[in-house]
C-alpha cells in the first residue's frame, strides 16, 4: 500500500480498510452460522470448537482492521493540521519579507545619520528578517517554513 502526502488519499485508504472490516464481519457471521448447525459424528465436537475459534479469530482480525482504519483517519487529521500550520507559517514569513522590504525601501534613501532611533531599529529589524530568510525560499509545503517562522518570532 502506497499512500502519498494527501489527507484525502489517506482517508480513501481508511475507507478501503473499513471495507475489509465489513468483509471480515460477513465471514465471521458465516462461520458462526456453521457453528449453530447440529453436527453429529465422531469429530463433531472438535469441529464446533474449531468453528468457534475461527469465528473469534476473524472477529479479532476485524477489530484490528477497524483500529487500522481509525489510525489512518487520525494520521490524515494530523497531516491536515500540519499542512495548515505550514501554510500559515509560509504566509507569516512572506508577510514579514514584504514588510521588511517595504521598510528598507522607505528608509533606504535617507542617510543613516538622519534616521531617528526608531527608524534605525526598524531598518535593522527589517534587515535581520531578510538575512534570516535569505534569497531562497523553501518549496511549498516544506516544514522548513515552520522553522523560518519560529526564527522570525512568529
Amino acid at each position: 500500500m502506497d499512500i502519498g502526502g494527501s489527507p484525502e488519499e489517506i482517508r480513501a485508504e481508511a475507507r478501503r480498510v473499513r471495507g475489509w472490516a465489513t468483509a471480515l464481519e460477513t465471514t465471521s457471521g458465516q462461520v458462526r452460522k456453521g457453528n449453530g448447525v447440529q453436527w453429529v459424528g465422531v469429530a463433531a465436537d472438535r469441529y464446533r470448537e474449531r468453528l468457534a475459534e475461527h469465528a473469534r479469530a476473524v472477529g479479532g482480525s476485524r477489530d484490528e482492521v477497524i483500529d487500522l482504519a481509525q489510525a489512518l483517519e487520525t494520521l490524515a487529521d494530523e497531516l491536515e493540521e500540519r499542512q495548515a500550520a505550514i501554510r500559515r507559517a509560509a504566509e507569516l514569513v512572506e508577510d514579514a519579507i514584504d514588510g521588511a522590504r517595504s521598510t528598507l525601501g522607505r528608509l533606504g534613501g535617507i542617510a543613516r545619520d538622519l534616521l531617528s532611533d526608531g527608524e534605525k531599529a526598524a531598518s535593522s529589524a527589517a534587515q535581520r528578517v531578510l538575512d534570516t530568510v535569505g534569497n531562497a525560499r523553501p518549496p511549498v509545503g516544506s516544514p522548513i517554513w515552520l522553522d523560518l517562522s519560529r526564527s522570525l518570532g512568529h
